[in-house]
């Protein structure tokens, strides 16, 4: 369940309506609060109030009209601005970036602003009475605190509307959205790994004999309930299931998958008597969605700008030093990445039992996503294939685990040899080599130096 509720979480975060609505319903709680305010003092404990500006109510209701209607005004003009900058940087930079826009706080909050003023001074205005053709039986009646207030509403409106004009623009430039793109990125790989599901391969224990006990695709299978991307899966959920219902889960998805409706999503094998099977418990702990997202998905960020620079580099836009700075905010994610313990794929609970057999995401997975998917569009661009093997060697020089520097060696070998059949001058594919031969120098030293301290 809670895999569900954050899918939705998700997405009403990626939402033009809920923030402005939230915002809209808080004016109307603060119209009933003011009304409440001026009808329970009265006038003449307000005219006592210096601060508080004295209305009729002619001045009153043409004051709050043309509020109403310049903020309705403006806010569709600010959503306008809002779609025209974002179908922009889309076409630009690429559709799967929609999202991230989408979710950007700065432009919900700003119609919110816009449209809470608007709802506030309506039901404001309903509350004024007397004056002018107004039925002489009713007592006038003004609400001075809530007239001040929809005045402080709107310069506070006037405030958020310059600081729209300069984020915007600001927001659709390449270079803050890959920024953008690469701190979030950094963010997910320190947000998802120090997370462990359960506890790791107990001391002394064979964890590919203890899972081959449970063969994979052996067991009851669960399946999926409709067909869609993995956006969420609720481990804590199914590790729990394991243990109460004494099931070993062998997962075979991962979030960034697309299952069809009736694909399995794992195996469970009962690993003791309790003989009961919570199958529809375990599926939706898989909640689905008919796109990805990066809530669990680290993959998809990486996609998202080895896309900004294959873009980039492309005929049609040649801008080869947007592409250098998705470069650069990838290879900060590997050093990053490359300084953690990358989970592992089987989990056991405290009494030393396997519960869960899982898809883990390894370091030449994302190293893959990155160097392998961009070889064809760098290789063949001077300043780009001079920077991404430059960002190579300074991965190289930030992680320190031999099976990662090992991965790396392997795609700058790769890149080497793509790109002296690309470039054409011996110049650009001789600095290319000589990066290359520090990398694989540096290797050999370490692999000679483990040898001599286990000898």
């Amino acid at each position: 369940m809670r895999a569900q509720l954050a899918k939705y979480w998700h997405a009403v975060r990626a939402s033009y309506w809920f923030v402005p609505g939230m915002m809209a319903l808080a004016a109307i709680a603060l119209s009933l609060l003011t009304t409440l305010i001026d009808q329970r003092f009265g006038v003449d404990v307000i005219q006592r109030l210096d601060w508080i500006s004295f209305n009729t109510p002619e001045g009153a209701r043409s004051l709050l009209s043309t509020i109403a209607g310049s903020m309705i005004t403006v806010a569709g003009v600010t959503f306008s601005i809002t779609i025209a900058a974002v179908a922009y940087a889309a076409s630009q930079l690429g559709p799967r970036l929609l999202g991230n826009f989408m979710r950007d706080t700065s432009n919900q909050i700003t119609l919110g602003t816009f449209i809470a003023t608007f709802v506030y001074c309506l039901l404001i205005l309903r509350t004024v009475h007397g004056g002018g053709g107004d039925n002489s039986a009713i007592d006038p009646f003004v609400p001075h605190v809530g007239v001040m207030l929809a005045l402080l509403m709107t310069l506070a409106s006037l405030g958020v509307l310059i600081f729209f004009f300069h984020h915007t623009p600001v927001s659709i430039q390449a270079a803050e959205v890959v920024a953008e793109i690469g701190e979030e990125l950094n963010h997910k790989v320190a947000g998802l790994f120090p997370d462990q599901l359960g506890k790791g391969t107990p001391e002394g224990a064979n964890a590919m004999e203890a899972a081959a006990a449970y063969p994979a695709g052996t067991g009851k299978v669960i399946r999926a309930r409709s067909s869609g991307y993995i956006t969420h899966i609720d481990g804590d959920s199914l590790f729990h299931l394991a243990r109460t219902h004494d099931l070993m889960l062998h997962l075979v998805r991962r979030p960034g998958d697309f299952v069809s409706e009736g694909e399995p999503l794992a195996f469970a094998h009962e690993t003791g008597a309790d003989g009961s099977l919570p199958q529809r418990r375990i599926a939706i702990a898989f909640a689905l969605d008919r796109k990805r997202t990066q809530a669990q998905d680290l993959m998809f960020i990486v996609q998202q700008l080895v896309e900004v620079a294959a873009r980039a580099l492309s005929p049609g836009i040649n801008d080869p030093y947007t592409a250098t700075s998705c470069m650069d905010w990838l290879g900060s994610a590997l050093i990053n990445l490359g300084g953690r313990a990358m989970p592992e794929a089987h989990r056991y609970d405290e009494d030393g039992r396997l519960r869960i057999v899982a898809p883990a995401l390894t370091y030449g997975d994302v190293a893959a996503a990155v160097f392998e998917d961009l070889r064809p569009y760098a290789a063949g661009d001077r300043n780009a294939a001079l920077h991404l093997m430059s960002v190579l060697e300074r991965i190289f020089d930030g992680v320190e685990h031999p099976a990662y520097r090992s991965v790396l060696l392997h795609h700058a070998a790769a890149f080497k040899a793509a790109a002296e059949a690309s470039l054409s001058q011996p110049r650009d594919t001789d600095r290319i080599a000589d990066a290359y031969d520090r990398m694989k120098r540096l290797h050999e030293a370490g692999d000679a130096g483990k040898r001599r301290a286990s000898a």
